[in-house]
């Protein structure tokens, strides 16, 4: 379904897509050894607040960029998981792994994992992560309390290129409010 959609739409607002969330892949696809790159993690967390910022979504992890290969993590993040064999064992290991990232990322992470369930699941033999991400609370709206990653706020838009996207510390009241009345006009 979601590689329907990418084939038909590309990566949009609401959808992202990437070949992992840890590897640092320049150097795998050079030499075939995988590391850990924690820019790189850094930014698909930001991908995930930014969808939490933005009205939600869905994130894939295990799908290549561009060509939308459905290539799966076990050649890469999950070479990372020390000490496990079993794939239910890694799968559980990766999900923890990746939750404790982003909370180890996220200011304020407190209530982050109430924006989104993330399943660790297997389709043809391969493993993906998916993220279902919903939209920030209304609450959260009107405080003006969006989530960041080292003091920055970002949001998503449907520009071609990078969909993520910094916001200046002065449009957040704005975008705030615009947010709430856009969901407001829609409850109508």
């Amino acid at each position: 379904e979601i590689l329907d959609e990418l084939k038909q739409n590309n990566e949009s607002q609401v959808l992202e897509v990437k070949e992992a969330f840890f590897t640092d892949l320049k150097h795998f696809k050079k030499t075939n050894q995988i590391i850990k790159n924690d820019d790189f993690a850094t930014k698909n967390v930001k991908v995930i607040t930014s969808m939490i910022n933005s009205g939600g979504g869905n994130f894939v992890v295990g799908i290549k960029d561009q060509d939308w290969d459905d290539v799966g993590v076990k050649s890469t993040d999950f070479k990372l998981l020390r000490g496990k064999s079993k794939i239910s064992e890694l799968k559980e290991a990766y999900s923890k792994k990746i939750q404790s990232y982003i909370e180890l990322k996220v200011d304020s992470s407190k209530d982050v994992g109430d924006y989104y369930e993330l399943d660790i699941i297997e389709h043809a033999g391969k493993i993906f992560a998916m993220f279902n991400i919903i939209e920030i609370s209304e609450q959260r709206l009107f405080d003006e309390q969006l989530f960041s990653v080292n003091k920055i706020v970002h949001k998503r838009t449907n520009n071609e290129g990078d969909r993520t996207v910094e916001m200046i510390p002065g449009d957040i009241k704005k975008y705030c409010k615009d947010l709430l009345h856009k969901r407001k006009s829609n409850n109508k």
